[in-house]
């Protein structure tokens, strides 16, 4: 369980990585002052084909502030939301709770050919960290596959990132680096003496963004997380391996159409694990290979209005260790297939609007928790709006 708790953190936390180091690319736009706020509504529902059958659904209204003032950048997410979810026989467990608040504090300064950033991440713990073993269950899924929100809290986190982009005519090239203190909390309401400290995490990065033409941007990035070890009660229980990743993204646009192309492929050392009273690596590694590839494709109807078609899928495959009781391997593949229409809609020059609704279909093979197949689908729908001032 703790494992799988410190996994979500950090699938969240690279994306948020990647989105600041693209953001020293877009430098020249923030030089302009523009604030926003945005507003949305998600819902989100699943089933399984085991009998009898599990099922569950998600509401959530997301909110988000941002500042931008010539060099500074402000922005805050939080959101709230409400989870049921019936695991078969079982009556149905709910969780409703605001999330934990975001905050991400910046500095650029332009300086051609060189721009510098600073930053500071902030995590606010107001979400619902103490959670039943009823609520557990509402936390369905992992990584968003069912849920946009599936980790309603954790402790008070800090993270420091510095970055550099030298550019070259058509050709950007940036170098990042960041280190994010994880707070200590209490995850479980039912067991006492518990609190967990997950490892604070250092992420180096490179990236590469080229202009090809001006019908084509193509960029590539290169990424390495170490972790520190876990802890509970000030115990270390776990570390987890370095992690890679490499990444990039086509985009084009041929009015009316455009296309947006990304994909990131992550692979990840084996775990120092617990052994008597010491951290020991494991002879085989639990982690898994896993490949996340997206496409978006646009029809622009006029100048207000673009229609997407919009598709993903993300790969997670069979860690090579296996459990010695069953023969199964600690984590199972995993597949996730989705797609559907989206829309993106400018009504004037303060009100956006976008929305999407997707199908998917999950498959996840058996683990060392899990003895059969089970293949789940689903629907994700949500509609947002974004007031510029």
């Amino acid at each position: 369980m703790i494992k799988r708790m410190k996994r979500r953190i950090k699938f969240l936390k690279r994306i948020l990585v990647i989105s600041i180091v693209m953001r020293l690319f877009d430098g020249v736009s923030l030089l302009q002052a523009e604030h926003s706020l945005s507003v949305g509504f998600y819902y989100d529902t699943f089933s399984d084909d085991q009998s009898p059958q599990a099922y569950g659904h998600e509401c959530t209204i997301p909110v988000s502030l941002e500042y931008e003032q010539q060099e500074w950048f402000f922005r805050i997410d939080t959101a709230y939301s409400r989870a049921m979810v019936r695991p078969g026989i079982i009556s149905k467990k709910t969780l409703s709770s605001l999330t934990d608040s975001l905050c991400t504090v910046s500095y650029t300064l332009f300086q051609r050919p060189v721009n510098i950033l600073l930053g500071l991440d902030l995590n606010f713990p107001t979400g619902k960290e103490q959670l039943s073993q009823e609520e557990k269950v509402a936390e369905a899924g992992e990584n968003n596959d069912l849920f946009k929100v599936d980790d309603f809290g954790e402790g008070m986190n800090v993270g420091f990132h510095l970055g550099f982009v030298r550019e070259l005519t058509d050709i950007r090239v940036g170098i990042y680096g960041g280190y994010t203190f994880y707070g200590e909390y209490d995850p479980t309401r039912d067991i006492a003496a518990d609190d967990f400290n997950p490892g604070n995490q250092l992420v180096l990065m490179t990236a590469f963004d080229w202009q090809v033409s001006p019908q084509f941007l193509l960029d590539t990035f290169l990424a390495y997380s170490s972790f520190s070890a876990d802890k509970i009660n000030g115990e270390q229980i776990f570390r987890e391996g370095d992690k890679f990743i490499v990444g990039g993204g086509l985009y084009g646009q041929y009015a009316p159409f455009s296309f947006n192309l990304n994909w990131q492929n992550a692979v990840q050392s084996k775990n120092d694990e617990l052994v008597e009273e010491s951290l020991e690596t494991e002879i085989e590694n639990s982690n898994r290979f896993e490949f996340l590839g997206s496409v978006d494709l646009g029809y622009a109807c006029s100048p207000e209005l673009v229609l997407h078609w919009l598709s993903d899928i993300r790969y997670y495959g069979e860690s090579k260790r296996k459990s010695p009781s069953n023969g199964r391997p600690y984590e199972g593949k995993r597949t996730r297939y989705a797609l559907g229409p989206g829309f993106s809609y400018i009504y004037d020059e303060h009100i956006s609007y976008h929305g999407l609704a997707k199908y998917f279909v999950l498959n996840q093979q058996p683990h060392v928790l899990l003895e059969d197949d089970v293949t789940l689908h689903g629907i994700n729908v949500g509609i947002g709006m974004t007031y510029t001032f």
